[in-house]
């Protein structure tokens, strides 16, 4: 195949196109990009064949398929390989390492390639920081990520608008709403950051749970001035506070409100799954430890690896969410608002987070969880 494509004769003579080391690697990463790189070996085969000496993008290219599978310690022999070679390492290399470890919760491991990035003299891009503020965040670590951003401010980078949102929505979970709208308002400084939908929904969000009413009403308008339109998630934070508030007239003017858009009013659904949510976000970054003591216990789930933590997803429409200190599962029901049940699962602890295949596509709380990527859960064994 390799021949047919790279060795056609010149028009004039009779030398032929011998493929080098970067007619491989585009091939290499063509596969990466299409999700095969079962197909590696095929091209690294007619590589040697061809006496083409792997380079520094050949190995970049195989690590970040390792990074990608959540494969950290074939990734690390990759490198080793690339080193005890003689090739020298380059930011591309550390930053798709260093973004492996992150995703796979490996923080430590993040940390210490830093700093042989940074002893090595290879420069750190706006890449390498963002990938340590999103994995820091993912882990529940917010402060060691406010302290990648001071490094990343300081250098004269700036966060991209998803990186921001993640941080803005770790912040709000530890109810810390002034620091997280801080940062959104930092950013905004810069000329080329737009803030996200995301961003203005968690944070009116946040300031609806203080009871900060004012705060939130001028971020919505804000956000309305920006092109967002309020949707659920926004309507469903001002009607919960109002409800705290036994501001009834505001309830029943704002239902009126999201009955004439079609917006669905479940907010005690919303409630359950909006506590789910965060309390799932908030173990997520603790499961790879705690798997070793857990086991699934459902014939209907099937387990998957979703960016290094083992998860649960249930295809078959049940959804397990932790409440205070009690555990609890909402029953299949096509309509889980009108018809389902809380039950208390006594006996066990089920640590777990929304599922949102068991509520519908009508709540931004399951959006929210679809997003974020997390499904079901595991029993831990006592």
């Amino acid at each position: 195949m390799y021949r047919q494509i790279y060795t056609r004769p010149g028009p004039r003579t009779n030398r032929v196109l011998q493929p080098t080391a970067q007619t491989f690697n585009s091939l290499l990463l063509a596969f990466y990009r299409h999700g095969k790189p079962e197909d590696f070996d095929i091209v690294l085969d007619e590589m040697d064949r061809y006496s083409c000496k792997h380079n520094v993008g050949t190995y970049n290219i195989r690590m970040a398929a390792c990074c990608d599978d959540r494969e950290m310690e074939k990734a690390r022999g990759l490198w080793d390989e690339m080193v005890q070679g003689g090739i020298q390492t380059d930011v591309t290399s550390y930053n798709t390492m260093i973004g492996g470890y992150c995703a796979a919760g490996e923080m430590g491991m993040a940390e210490e390639m830093y700093k042989d990035m940074e002893i090595s003299g290879i420069e750190p891009s706006v890449t390498t920081f963002e990938w340590l503020v999103r994995g820091h965040c993912r882990s529940g670590d917010v402060d060691a990520a406010m302290l990648v951003r001071v490094d990343l401010r300081r250098r004269g980078f700036g966060m991209a608008a998803e990186v921001v949102e993640e941080m803005v929505d770790r912040l709000c979970q530890k109810r810390r709403v002034e620091e997280a709208l801080d940062i959104l308002r930092a950013e905004m400084k810069r000329e080329e950051f737009t803030p996200s939908r995301g961003s203005y929904e968690v944070l009116i969000r946040g300031f609806c749970e203080k009871g900060e009413m004012e705060v939130a009403m001028r971020l919505q308008a804000e956000m309305a001035g920006k092109g967002f339109k309020a949707g659920a998630e926004v309507y469903h934070a001002f009607v919960r506070a109002y409800e705290k508030d036994e501001d009834h007239e505001m309830v029943e003017r704002l239902r009126k409100e999201m009955a004439a858009i079609g917006i669905e009013d479940g907010s005690d659904l919303d409630c359950s799954l909006t506590s789910a949510v965060l309390v799932g976000k908030e173990l997520i970054g603790q499961l790879p430890s705690l798997f070793e003591a857990c086991t699934t216990w459902n014939a209907t789930m099937k387990l998957y690896k979703f960016h290094g933590r083992y998860l649960d997803i249930d295809k078959g429409g049940s959804v397990c969410y932790i409440h205070a200190s009690e555990s609890w599962q909402l029953q299949r029901t096509n309509s889980p608002r009108e018809k389902g049940a809380r039950q208390a699962v006594r006996g066990s602890m089920f640590i777990a987070v929304v599922s949102v295949l068991s509520v519908g596509k009508t709540t931004q709380q399951a959006r929210e969880a679809k997003r974020f990527g997390v499904m079901c859960v595991c029993k831990v064994i006592k």
